[in-house]
């Protein structure tokens, strides 16, 4: 016996109905895939504990101030190490406001070779805000004033 198909209201009804829905779900999972922000402990951290990583193969760095649109590029090796020290012990300690903000005073990005390996701004790293302790800032300021 061969099925055949049968237009029905009720199918009809049935088609109604799921379509609608099944765009009303399609349309708001889109529309929360966004990701879920990042969490993180209230307690002061090095640069080193927010990148998971050492700065050894580190050879070049540049600092653009936000104030004036300045960048400079420090290649020299002394002063490179002497930043990635002197940041060894300079804590960055989240914000409990992680509002969104405009504006920044420094970014600094860490360069082996050509290929960058790490940037942030003082009070931001990681889509994280932060307190920057008077260190981070001093240490940025001290490499951005001098020679090259």
């Amino acid at each position: 016996m061969e099925k055949r198909f049968s237009f029905s209201i009720i199918n009809f009804i049935k088609g109604m109905f799921l379509v609608p829905l099944f765009f009303v779900f399609f349309v708001m999972s889109a529309c929360s895939s966004e990701e879920a922000p990042r969490e993180i402990e209230l307690k002061p951290y090095t640069l080193m504990d927010l990148a998971e990583q050492d700065f050894a193969g580190v050879d070049k760095i540049t600092i653009k101030s936000g104030e004036t649109g300045e960048e400079k590029m420090f290649e020299d090796p002394e002063q490179v190490s002497n930043f990635i020290k002197n940041m060894e012990d300079a804590y960055f300690t989240p914000d409990i406001n992680q509002e969104k903000r405009t504006g920044w005073t420094y970014w600094v990005k860490l360069y082996e070779g050509k290929k960058m390996v790490y940037e942030f701004y003082p009070s931001y790293v990681d889509d994280i805000y932060f307190k920057p302790d008077e260190k981070v800032i001093a240490n940025i300021e001290e490499l951005f004033n001098s020679k090259k």
